[in-house]
């Protein structure tokens, strides 16, 4: 039995790596928009899961809701791109997000999960849909963390649950999506796992309007990859939005009262940089730990500075 918990309009968007090439993807984001709010999600590993078995890595994939908002002035502030000044590499440009698909999802419930199930109207089969692992219809089970269980691989997050809340998770690990509330908080955490096919009348999606994502938010983004499936010229980014960035930090923005400055020097981007390093740790293990992590960062300047002022020693 499928309940429908929720349906609107969802939007595929990437940010290409900065000065890397507009078909090097350095963030992927799930755009949901519902009739009360919106919610971007950002999906680890740039990519989809594998349709594998569940037990293999790439058949599971974290995502992070990275803003929650009914202002569609706040989603277009993470989503465009714009200048911004760092001590050691001077201007920097951060490239605009574009959109690789749009189209309708349906948030369904089927016993103790919830599915995400997806159809894209604008799509197209190219190098750059299948390096994200994007088809056009979509079956994604949606968990989500537990922000007061440690979780392997999980830095810590708090999305500010309010008690009743928290109290549906009853001490496990991850819960079923089946409650949307737990998606209304930036700063929660999830796991998205290969589903399984439903069909649209069942899960409401021949009832979802076909909208475009120019229609919510006022932006100028490149759109050639909803033509041909593969990235943009780079001149298509390059040319686009060069306004100062606010706070000179690509990302920051706040969401449901919380910050989410995945670019910045905050203590968030440095967890990033230093994920993986074990201490105690010498000032050059950490160093080169976070060099090797600076692509979990739209830019990682800003931290790497921070690291970088770093006295010789033992940490």
């Amino acid at each position: 039995m499928v309940e429908v918990l929720e349906k609107g309009n969802l939007f595929v968007l990437y940010r290409p790596k900065v000065d890397s090439g507009a078909d090097s993807v350095q963030r992927l984001y799930l755009l949901l928009a519902s009739e009360s709010r919106f919610r971007l999600f950002i999906v680890g590993a740039n990519a989809l899961p594998a349709d594998e078995s569940r037990s293999e890595p790439d058949a599971r994939h974290w995502a992070l809701v990275r803003a929650v908002s009914d202002d569609a002035g706040e989603i277009a502030s993470i989503l465009r791109g714009g200048e911004y000044e760092t001590e050691t590499e001077g201007t920097r440009h951060l490239p605009p997000a574009a959109p690789v698909g749009e189209g309708r999802y349906a948030l369904a419930k089927f016993d103790d999960d919830a599915q995400l199930v997806f159809e894209l109207d604008r799509f197209e089969e190219g190098g750059l849909t299948r390096e994200i692992r994007l088809e056009r219809k979509g079956f994604l089970i949606v968990a989500v963390r537990n922000p007061e269980v440690d979780v392997e691989g999980f830095p810590d997050s708090e999305p500010g649950y309010p008690e009743g809340l928290r109290r549906l998770f009853r001490g496990r690990r991850w819960i079923g999506a089946v409650h949307p509330g737990l998606l209304n908080h930036a700063g929660a955490q999830l796991a998205l796992i290969r589903g399984f096919e439903v069909d649209p009348s069942e899960s409401g999606l021949d009832e979802v309007e076909d909208r475009r994502l120019e229609e919510f938010v006022d932006l100028d983004l490149p759109r050639g990859a909803l033509d041909t499936g593969e990235a943009p010229d780079q001149d298509e980014f390059d040319r686009r939005h060069h306004a100062p960035l606010p706070g000179g930090f690509p990302e920051g923005s706040r969401s449901g009262g919380r910050a989410a400055a995945k670019s910045s020097d905050a203590a968030s981007a440095i967890s990033s940089l230093l994920a993986g390093l074990s201490f105690p740790a010498s000032r050059e293990e950490v160093l080169e730990a976070a060099r090797d992590n600076r692509d979990r960062l739209d830019d990682a300047g800003p931290a790497l500075e921070r690291l970088e002022a770093l006295p010789d020693g033992e940490y």
